[in-house]
């Protein structure tokens, strides 16, 4: 019996080192196992990282460009703001002045600005209702007065039509090819792009 005791012994041990071989195998292959798993999510999660970084730095880079872009369109209706507001006070100082007892002379300037213009030795001129009252219907002693200061003879008659505006006149050639807007409306259209600088 205490052969087969051994012998038992022996096959205990052998089958005892045959397992710790085994456990010792299936722990080696579980870490390689783990070891790769584990070196596989790193590189997931650095990819993962990568892609995360070069996104956010798009949406900075768009949130940058939209910020630049809501300051220059702000800026642009600042800017607006104020040619609007510059242009009512001219409009409130036009007002007042086409009251006053000068505007006639005023009103000569501006047939005068468009008669030189347009290099005109006869000229037809269409005024608004301001200036047909300041002016009458007779411009004869404004075309002697052109006339003594261009140098050149200067013909001018006054158009049946009155202006829809605030005021100023437009000055054209006899066969209308050619127009002067003296208008205040245009007047003030004209220097709006300086305003807007």
């Amino acid at each position: 019996m205490e052969q087969k005791s051994a012998l038992e012994q022996k096959i205990l041990e052998k089958a005892k080192a045959a397992a710790a071989d085994i456990v010792k195998k299936a722990q080696e292959q579980a870490k390689a196992v783990v070891d790769k798993a584990r070196g596989e999510g790193d590189a997931a999660l650095s990819e993962a990282l990568a892609q995360a970084k070069t996104r956010g730095e798009m949406i900075d880079r768009e949130y940058a460009a939209s910020g630049h872009l809501e300051a220059k369109l702000l800026l642009l209706k600042k800017r607006d703001e104020i040619v609007a507001h510059v242009i009512a006070q001219a409009w409130d100082q036009l007002k007042v002045r086409l009251k006053r007892d000068d505007y006639r002379e005023v009103a000569a300037k501006l047939i005068q600005e468009g008669v030189t213009a347009l290099g005109l030795k006869d000229a037809v001129v269409t005024l608004g209702a301001n200036e047909k009252q300041v002016l009458g219907n007779n411009l004869s002693e404004l075309a002697k007065a052109l006339s003594s200061r261009l140098g050149n003879p200067v013909e001018l008659q006054i158009s049946s039509g009155t202006l829809n505006s605030l005021g100023g006149v437009r000055v054209t050639d006899v066969k209308s090819h050619l127009l002067y807007d003296n208008t205040w409306d245009a007047r003030l259209e004209r220097i709006r792009p300086e305003l807007a600088i």
